[in-house]
């Protein structure tokens, strides 16, 4: 690395040209702390804005989870309403079916006791025809 210019140079040879120097290392200094002062405003307000930003983000994912415990909660209702509407669907088909089977054993019953009488009364004209054909042949 080759040397730098600042080893090179010859002290100064006149007093006005130290106070020169000076003057200018004094400027660069004053200048180096306005940048210095100028970034640390700029990372105080980009660590704001972040902290904002993270709060916003935190803030998303607040609502968003009490949104997720409301939809469970919803679900879990529509869950128990659907379950006692089944329940109630299923009780009243129970007593449709039990409604139905008693009309058809009533029914079957009715013409059971229709299909026995009309037996019976075709059997009981029967006889009484061959009755009177025996008598009167």
């Amino acid at each position: 690395m080759p040397d730098s210019p600042v080893e090179n140079r010859q002290p100064p040879d006149y007093p006005h040209e130290m106070e020169t120097r000076v003057a200018i290392l004094e400027h660069s200094t004053a200048e180096l702390k306005f940048e210095i002062r100028e970034v640390k405003a700029m990372v105080r307000d980009l660590a704001t804005e972040m902290r904002e930003g993270f709060r916003a983000i935190s803030a998303k994912f607040d609502a968003t989870d009490k949104a997720i415990a409301d939809l469970r909660v919803d679900n879990q209702t529509l869950r128990t309403e659907l379950r006692t509407e089944i329940q109630s669907v299923r009780t009243e088909l129970r007593t449709e079916v039990q409604t139905v089977r008693t009309e058809l054993q009533t029914g079957l019953y009715s013409n059971l006791k229709w299909t026995v009488g009309t037996i019976l009364g075709f059997g009981t004209l029967g006889i009484a025809i061959i009755g009177l054909l025996i008598k009167f042949h």
